[in-house]
C-alpha cells in the first residue's frame, strides 16, 4: 500500500490529476480485498462481517492520510521562499553569531539587542551607547560600536560562498538587498529654541533629532566602511511614535538607533 501511495503523490507533483484519482480508485478494491482475505484465513464462526471489512476502512483513511501528509512536506519545501528563507536564516545565524560575541557585554546590558522578522534583522542600539543624551552627533563611544559592528559585517561577508564573490563591494550586495537605519527617540518633546546648539543645527523637533542620529549613523558607515557602497543605505525618521506598538516596554527603551539588515533572499 506504501507503494501504491507514492505512486499517488508522484501523480499528483506532476499534475496528473485525472491519472492520481484513477489510481487511487484501483487502490480500495486492492485494500479490501487483500484484507478481506487475510482476515478470512484468521477467522472463526464467532467474527461477524463488520469486524471483517473494518480493517480496510482503516487502510483505506491510511492511505489517504499519507498521501496528504506527502503533499503537504511537498508543498512546504518546494516553495521558493521557503527555500530561499532556510538560505538566508543560515546567513543570519553567522551574523548573530559573530554580533553577539562583539556586543556581549551591550547585550548582558541591554544596551544592545536584536530582533529576526523573515530576511529582515533588527539590531537596536540604545541612546546611551550612540549618542549623549540630548545631542545628534555620535559620541566616542558611539564611533566605536560602530567600527565594531562594521567589523562583524565585514567578517559575515567573507564567509559567504566563493563563487559568489568578486570584489569585496559585491560581497556585501550579495548578501544584502538594504540596510536601513532608524531614528527614534522618547516621547521627551524636543522645543525650538534660536540659541541652543541642536536648533541652530536645524532640529526643531522630535522627528529632526531621530532624522538627525540615523543620518549621521549612515554617514559614519559610509566613511568607514570600504565594502558597503551608498545604494543599500536609507535613513528614516520615527520620532517616538514607534513606540505605540509596543507599549509595554518602558518609554526609556525607545531611544535607539535600529540598523535593519534586509538579506538578499
Amino acid at each position: 500500500m506504501f507503494v501504491q501511495c507514492l505512486v499517488i503523490f508522484a501523480l499528483l507533483v506532476t499534475g496528473q490529476g485525472k491519472q492520481a484519482t484513477n489510481s487511487f480508485i484501483f487502490l480500495l478494491p486492492m485494500v479490501f480485498k487483500g484484507r478481506y482475505n487475510y482476515r478470512n484465513t484468521l477467522s472463526t464462526d464467532t467474527d461477524s462481517d463488520a469486524s471483517l471489512w473494518y480493517p480496510g476502512f482503516v487502510d483505506l483513511f491510511a492511505a489517504a492520510f499519507i498521501v496528504a501528509l506527502f503533499m503537504l512536506v511537498y508543498h512546504y519545501f518546494a516553495s521558493g521562499s521557503t527555500l530561499e528563507l532556510l538560505g538566508v536564516r543560515a546567513k543570519q545565524a553567522q551574523f548573530l553569531q559573530l554580533f553577539e560575541r562583539e556586543f556581549a557585554a551591550e547585550i548582558a546590558a541591554n544596551q544592545v539587542n536584536w530582533q529576526l522578522n523573515g530576511n529582515l534583522q533588527r539590531l537596536n542600539f540604545g541612546e546611551e551607547l550612540l549618542f549623549e543624551v540630548g545631542q545628534d552627533t555620535l559620541s566616542r563611544r558611539g564611533m566605536l560600536a560602530l567600527d565594531r559592528f562594521l567589523q562583524v559585517v565585514n567578517k559575515t561577508s567573507g564567509q559567504l560562498p566563493q563563487q559568489q564573490l568578486t570584489s569585496s563591494t559585491e560581497n556585501t550586495t550579495a548578501l544584502y538587498r538594504h540596510i536601513q537605519v532608524e531614528g527614534h527617540t522618547d516621547s521627551l518633546t524636543v522645543h525650538y529654541h534660536p540659541n541652543s546648539p541642536l536648533s541652530k543645527r536645524g532640529i526643531k523637533d522630535n522627528w529632526d533629532l531621530a532624522a538627525a542620529r540615523a543620518n549621521n549613523v549612515v554617514r559614519y558607515c559610509l566613511q568607514k566602511s570600504k565594502t558597503l557602497p551608498p545604494s543599500l543605505f536609507s535613513a528614516s525618521s520615527y520620532s517616538w511614535y514607534q513606540w505605540l506598538q509596543n507599549p509595554e516596554q518602558p518609554m526609556y527603551q525607545n531611544r535607539k538607533v535600529s540598523i535593519v539588515l534586509v538579506y538578499t533572499l
